[in-house]
């Protein structure tokens, strides 16, 4: 016989389902006294499900490119731009530190600006030197107005 409640396989005069406690049918008032045996119910582990791991596509998420991004943007700005932008898609892909990917593109950006102003101040500042000193040729009066057209 089965029990109703938990499915297990009990003995046909048991009244009370061993593993569940659930009573299976209608106490009778005189038992057999051959047929009576004392079960004792035997605590049977629960199934719990196992804890489940998070879910990977083949490999776990890391955004190191996006971190290295970030800190080169201060010190090789065009690297750290090309390392926060690919950190960036990864974030957008689900890996971490997606605003470190982000301040690297921006602050990247800037020192690219400001190393771009740097470069184009000391040009027209040697140019101009140079034509102060009293240098000649061809090549010298060409920069010259070109720093006139700035």
């Amino acid at each position: 016989m089965y029990c109703n409640n938990c499915g297990s396989q009990i003995n046909d005069d048991a009244v009370v389902c061993p593993y569940c406690g659930v009573q299976v049918q209608a106490l009778k008032t005189e038992p057999k006294p051959a047929d009576v045996t004392i079960e004792t119910p035997v605590a049977q582990p629960q199934a719990q499900p196992a804890p489940s791991a998070p879910v990977s596509n083949g490999s776990a998420q890391s955004n190191t490119v996006g971190i290295v991004g970030f800190v080169l943007a201060f010190f090789i700005p065009l690297a750290g731009l090309i390392c926060s932008i690919i950190g960036l898609k990864k974030a957008n892909q689900g890996a971490p530190y997606k605003g470190l990917a982000i301040a690297g593109v921006i602050i990247s950006a800037i020192a690219m600006f400001f190393n771009l102003i740097l470069v184009v101040s000391c040009t027209c500042a040697a140019i101009a030197a140079g034509a102060a000193a009293g240098a000649t040729g061809p090549n010298v009066d060409y920069y010259y107005a070109v720093l006139s057209l700035l």
